[in-house]
């Protein structure tokens, strides 16, 4: 059976992730009627379901009629793959909005493709201190908006409940958080000592001390400043840019994760290079503008393999570390989503938590917004994932 589709995103374009095909609607019609409260259904089904995410968090015994697979769902999505309390942290102020982006009905059910944006305060405990670009804070404003693609049961005239959850990445595979994240910490990255927690680990001798010691001025030997390239972080994935590009660099629409890192550590301080149309996919070459073309990058700007390898083996400013637990600030962490050793995502570390000799990283990017996530929380969330970064180097 062809499946019906209503777009309601703001961009008015389909994610193609989930499959999804259109079919014409006549205004008026019976048909346009129904799906007006498919419409009407799907939307406030969604709501409800991210109103239940932020309910675990406050009070999760008032859960009105939601379902027992509905409940479950939301704590996993929503508090237990928060790993903040464990961290020492205290979480307030959570506020979680959905927007729908497309969906699509069929003879099996309905799937849904939705943003889902958490918004939470984090607190420092006695005994945890919070560090971003340089400087302790008493909180973080932390929010990050991530696709999920939930699939409905029931029908728009008897009521719709979710009854399955699963994270869309950037390159259109699946992620399910991990109930058990501690059971798991070696899998998470690609080198974690045995038995370390996904949370904190000791870190690099000197990667304590670059938020204590260094001040903002100072750049390695590379010219790169860390401060002041977590600062263009920490500005551009704030409440006001969070849907925002810097508008002075190319635009990559659901892909600007490694073109956000290239324009933060270009901020702070590394020079680009000098590249035409035809070397621009060169390891060598790293710039977000390409002469004589208008806002073309290399592919060392905005590809995240093409990225890594730039940044460490040509940039001079970093050294690689595996364990992304150690990366201290203005380092850089990659993703491979589906563990098949090809990297999907990119972002900056903007600081740490630290609870006495140990510490986990912050991060911030683009694709979905991420702003001030510690790196823990993102872990737990992409069950089976690798990871590698790049640390910073004096």
């Amino acid at each position: 059976m062809k499946s019906h589709i209503r777009l309601v995103s703001k961009t008015g374009m389909m994610l193609l992730a989930a499959g999804l095909t259109a079919t014409p609607i006549l205004l008026g019609s019976p048909t346009a009627m129904a799906d007006e409260l498919v419409h009407r259904e799907v939307n406030q089904t969604v709501q409800d379901y991210g109103d239940l995410i932020e309910s675990q968090y406050t009070n999760p015994n008032a859960s009105g009629e939601a379902t027992g697979t509905e409940k479950e769902l939301a704590r996993l999505n929503g508090v237990e793959s928060d790993q903040s309390e464990s961290s020492g942290l205290t979480v307030s102020n959570v506020d979680v909005y959905t927007t729908v982006n497309s969906y699509s009905t069929s003879a099996e059910g309905t799937s849904v493709l939705s943003d889902v944006t958490v918004k939470r305060r984090l607190t420092p405990e006695p005994g945890t201190t919070i560090v971003i670009a340089g400087e302790q804070r008493d909180h973080l404003d932390s929010e990050y908006t991530e696709t999920h693609l939930l699939e409905l049961q029931g029908t728009a005239t008897g009521g719709y409940e979710v009854a399955d959850d699963t994270i869309v990445n950037t390159d259109g595979s699946y992620s399910k958080p991990d109930p058990n994240p501690n059971e798991e910490a070696a899998s998470t990255t690609t080198s974690s000592a045995a038995g370390g927690d996904t949370r904190f680990t000791r870190p690099a001798v000197y990667t304590a001390r670059t938020a204590r010691t260094y001040a903002a001025g100072t750049a390695n030997r590379a010219g790169l400043d860390y401060i002041k390239a977590m600062q263009y972080a920490e500005l551009w994935t704030d409440a006001a840019h969070k849907d925002k590009m810097n508008p002075k660099y190319p635009d990559y629409g659901d892909n600007n994760c490694t073109n956000f890192v290239s324009q933060a550590i270009e901020a702070g301080g590394l020079k680009t290079t000098a590249a035409t149309v035809l070397n621009r996919n060169h390891e060598d070459v790293w710039t977000g503008f390409i002469w004589g073309t208008p806002k073309m990058s290399t592919l060392t700007w905005h590809n995240v393999e093409a990225n890594y390898t730039y940044m460490s083996k040509h940039s001079n400013a970093f050294t690689v570390e595996n364990n992304v637990q150690r990366i201290g600030g203005g380092g850089l962490v990659y993703a491979d989503w589906q563990n098949d050793g090809k990297y999907d995502h990119a972002m900056i570390v903007v600081g740490y938590i630290g609870r006495g000799s140990k510490t986990g990283p912050v991060v911030c990017g683009k694709s979905g917004n991420t702003h001030d996530i510690p790196l823990a929380d993102i872990t737990v969330k992409h069950r089976g994932m690798k990871w590698k970064g790049l640390q910073w180097k004096p």
